[in-house]
């Protein structure tokens, strides 16, 4: 699941919470309340976390102990990249959740979020061991966050433990069969396994899904063409390297691959015309040699006695 959409998600469910725990709603409309997490979700939605933080800010001001107003803020503080903040926000949000299911899980989609963040952050720094600490507690506080179980594939692959990655990229198909960027670095891991059999039925899928950037199409059509041709599958190799080009004009692997492969089909075509023509001539020279010993033989006439 991509952030955008994970954010509007732990909204949602912060929203659901603050409804069913606000007061009966009054015949000229909602709860103050639940009027102001509304707007607060449309503005974050609409990108405009400063306004959704000041938002949150009087939610809380008029009601500390309102866990939804928490998950705003924090909600908001994610948005700026403010992330350690969004955290403390969200840890609040859950400490003031207790007996309120759908908040608290509301609130650990928002922690799960910003330690994913964190553990990227650390990774682009070198600390490896800190980075893995906190994508480890991302997916405790959220299993379903399926860009955090990416994340930690992503750091089993490249520590040199592509298994471990597969069996993440596996789990993210299990909580969401259609996430194609679990196709897509499944095909990558089992490229870099040597499995190109493997390699192309996930890349197929991951094309097939529709999903990645012009990118990541690209390279998978590159590397599906790859496969193709190790196969001797010299025009299927040939369509994805002509994909690959369409999406990522100028990429030279892809281009260089083409032209060899465009070679060979001609030298195959050249090679069946060759073969046709001597078949040809053979049908040719058989048929005059027939006709040569039927002139023979009339020209000898019958044997002697008949």
């Amino acid at each position: 699941m991509e952030r955008g959409a994970l954010r509007c998600l732990v909204c949602a469910l912060a929203i659901s919470a603050a409804a069913a725990a606000a007061p009966p709603v009054c015949a000229q409309g909602m709860s103050k309340v639940v009027e102001d997490l509304v707007e607060g979700r449309r503005l974050a939605e609409a990108g405009s976390y400063d306004k959704a933080l000041a938002v949150a800010e009087r939610i809380i001001a008029e009601d500390y102990a309102n866990p939804a107003g928490h998950h705003l803020r924090g909600l908001a503080l994610y948005g700026l990249g403010r992330t350690d903040e969004a955290c403390s926000s969200y840890s609040k949000s859950l400490d003031l959740s207790a007996g309120t299911e759908i908040m608290a899980q509301a609130a650990k989609s928002g922690m799960s979020m910003c330690r994913h963040a964190q553990a990227y952050d650390a990774w682009t720094k070198g600390e490896y061991a800190k980075a893995l600490e906190l994508i480890e507690i991302a997916v405790l506080d959220d299993s379903r966050n399926t860009a955090a179980l990416l994340f930690r594939g992503r750091m089993y692959e490249m520590m040199g433990s592509p298994d471990r990655a597969l069996e993440e990229y596996r789990a993210v198909l299990d909580a969401n069969p259609s996430e194609s960027q679990a196709f897509y670095y499944i095909a990558k891991t089992h490229l870099g396994k040597q499995d190109f059999g493997s390699a192309l039925a996930s890349f197929e899928k991951f094309l097939l899904s529709d999903g990645g950037d012009a990118g990541q199409r690209a390279e998978a059509h590159y590397f599906a063409g790859e496969a193709k041709r190790d196969a001797y599958d010299f025009a299927g190799a040939a369509s994805h390297f002509r994909k690959a080009l369409e999406l990522k004009p100028g990429m030279e692997p892809a281009a260089k691959s083409l032209g060899l492969v465009e070679e060979r089909i001609a030298a195959i075509r050249a090679a069946a015309a060759a073969e046709k023509r001597l078949a040809a001539l053979g049908i040719g020279l058989l048929l005059a040699a027939c006709a040569g010993l039927a002139v023979a033989a009339w020209k000898i006439g019958p044997p002697a006695g008949a």
